[in-house]
């Protein structure tokens, strides 16, 4: 599809967003307790689903429904970072309200977290080995930048700062 201007982009990207936000919650509502769910995955860009959606569609991918599926894991999956990220950078406020953890105690909010990203791996797994085999590589990379951000508290020099973001964001 090409643009003529901002503002059909604009509109077609509200469409991927509309479409993409209605397959999520369905996936999220059907799995989990829908006040923490929604909680959680209220709000945000959806910049990594929208960029995934929006690859499918230049490629003229042939099954929408299953990359709704990844774009959605991807989601939760990254929902579920920030949940833990608030928690270990004692985070007060996420999208404008209190952290959930704020809400609901570090404890459950850990446990919620934990069941964000249990249900981007059944989704990912659902879509085959190959899927979720990406979508473990890249949680482990992002996991293993989380934790080197842990262990050099300091201020880390422009490489390690560099390497951590880059895995960070896997």
């Amino acid at each position: 599809m090409v643009f003529e201007g901002l503002e059909e982009l604009e509109e077609y990207l509200g469409k991927l967003r509309r479409a993409f936000n209605l397959h999520m919650y369905k996936k999220v509502r059907s799995n989990l307790d829908s006040g923490i769910a929604d909680n959680i995955i209220s709000g945000g860009k959806r910049l990594r689903p929208l960029l995934l959606l929006l690859v499918f569609k230049a490629f003229n991918g042939k099954d929408f429904e299953k990359a709704l599926d990844v774009a959605s894991a991807l989601e939760l999956a990254h929902n579920a970072s920030l949940t833990h990220d608030d928690i270990i950078d004692v985070d007060f406020e996420r999208r404008g309200k209190p952290t959930l953890w704020r809400q609901i105690g570090i404890g459950r909010a850990l446990i919620e977290g934990h069941r964000l990203i249990n249900l981007a791996f059944q989704i990912a797994l659902s879509e085959g080995l190959e899927i979720a085999k990406i979508f473990l590589e890249a949680w482990d990379r992002a996991s293993n930048g989380v934790l080197k951000e842990l262990m050099h508290r300091e201020l880390p020099g422009k490489t390690l700062y560099l390497r951590i973001i880059k895995e960070k964001t896997a």
